[in-house]
């Protein structure tokens, strides 16, 4: 996973300075792919990170052949892990409506499902 990391930091212009893969890169075979750096030697062929162009230990691979053919990542760093402002706001519009339902609970041991604005957002909609 190491190697993977850093080939990945890489690729992203995060590494300074001479880098060598030259011995992660020995795993870039049938072999590799059957081995401990099996993640290594399918991602970053898969994602061209690995400053070969090799691709015949993957392809020629009984099993990662399909995976291959598909794109299939089981490392993915390109995600917007930035972007989670519209997901926080819509948990904070669902946590408050569903605190209000639980103090308004509290109150008189009842509930009514006319306490509910759902016209006001749509923070139910998923469900209904």
């Amino acid at each position: 996973m190491i190697a993977v990391l850093i080939a990945d930091a890489r690729s992203k212009g995060l590494v300074e300075g001479n880098l060598s893969f030259s011995h992660w890169n020995t795993f870039l075979t049938v072999d590799g792919l059957n081995s401990h750096m099996w993640l290594y030697a399918y991602e970053t062929t898969l994602k061209n990170i690995n400053g070969t162009t090799k691709t015949k230990h993957v392809t020629d691979h009984e099993y990662f052949r399909f995976v291959y053919k598909k794109k299939i990542e089981f490392y993915r760093s390109n995600l917007d892990f930035y972007n989670l402002a519209p997901l926080l706001k819509k948990m904070k519009k669902e946590n408050l409506a569903k605190n209000k339902l639980v103090d308004d609970f509290e109150v008189d041991l009842s509930f009514d499902i006319d306490e509910i604005d759902f016209a006001d957002d749509d923070i139910f909609a998923d469900e209904y």
